[in-house]
């Protein structure tokens, strides 16, 4: 055998050596079941942080959505190819967009533990959902507003005042109790249903408000809920609000009209992040961006 031989088979040995080294530091993929590990992480990550209806989601989406497309593999064993023909089987670019951050969010935790060797939610394509812009009303539309939400029948009369008066959230003031408004501190605590950063906030009962958590307090009757209605509820309700005000209309513009008063009133935008739940200021910034034009206006003639 020559030198050269003797040289090649040292480097095989070699390498084989460094092989298994290699192989010892990571540990073997996990035994667990696509859908297994879905619950698994829905549990472990998942429900501790967020709110009740914002778990509810997530579940849906990974049983409903996630769930029925894809075959229920050994986790190691899920393609980047599945996760993409599961992304394209669905139809809603919404739907497809929580999915792709489900698919994304669990994946990653997946990879970072050791459970698979690499992640299969790199090179994922899809279509953002182009969301629809939610300007805020005016002072005018403000105005016709207010008018229109008195004549509804109580209590959504207060709750939707309580909405434009608060930015909270459409289910939100379905989790308020009594006990929530702590007169004592001069706040008001919000429980939030989406960020975990928006799970409990304080809000200060500044006037307005104050009196009309007053309003309600003296004509409260026996429930310790501040509203006893259901979201199905409120939904016949902004329906015909819809019918009878000018403008287009969606519970959510109230969220962008609290914050762009708070803004236009000189609100630092750091206190109205807290006060709208957000989970950064960039959040604030990047989403309620639309200060109302007859504020410009006024704005223009100090120019």
């Amino acid at each position: 055998m020559s030198e050269l031989d003797d040289v090649k088979r040292e480097l095989s040995e070699m390498k084989a050596v460094l092989l298994e080294l290699v192989e010892g530091l990571h540990p073997p993929p996990r035994e667990i079941s696509l859908l297994d590990y879905l619950d698994e992480w829905l549990v472990i990550c998942k429900k501790p942080f967020v709110a009740e209806k914002t778990y509810r989601d997530l579940t849906r989406n990974v049983y409903k959505h996630i769930a029925e497309r894809l075959p229920n593999k050994w986790l190691y064993e899920v393609t980047t190819d599945d996760l993409q023909g599961c992304l394209n089987a669905i139809p809603q670019t919404r739907t497809k967009e929580s999915d792709h951050t489900v698919l994304l969010n669990a994946f990653r935790r997946a990879c970072k533990l050791g459970y698979i060797p690499v992640d299969p939610c790199e090179g994922l394509i899809y279509k953002k959902h182009k969301r629809s812009t939610r300007e805020p009303l005016t002072h005018d539309q403000q105005t016709e507003f207010r008018a229109e939400i008195s004549k509804c029948r109580k209590p959504y009369c207060y709750l939707f005042l309580f909405y434009l008066l608060t930015g909270v959230r459409k289910a939100e003031p379905l989790l308020l109790r009594w006990e929530d408004i702590r007169e004592e501190e001069n706040i008001i605590v919000l429980r939030g249903t989406k960020t975990e950063t928006s799970l409990e906030r304080p809000l200060p009962l500044y006037a307005e408000l104050k009196g009309l958590l007053d309003t309600m307090r003296a004509e409260r009757g026996k429930n310790s809920m501040l509203f006893p209605v259901s979201l199905t509820g409120i939904q016949k309700e902004v329906v015909k609000l819809q019918r009878k005000l000018s403008f287009r209309f969606s519970l959510h513009m109230l969220r962008h009209t609290f914050v762009s008063n708070c803004v236009e009133k000189g609100v630092n935008l750091k206190v109205v992040q807290r006060w709208a739940g957000h989970s950064s200021v960039e959040t604030t910034e990047r989403i309620y961006t639309h200060i109302s034009s007859d504020f410009e206006q006024e704005e223009a003639k100090k120019l």
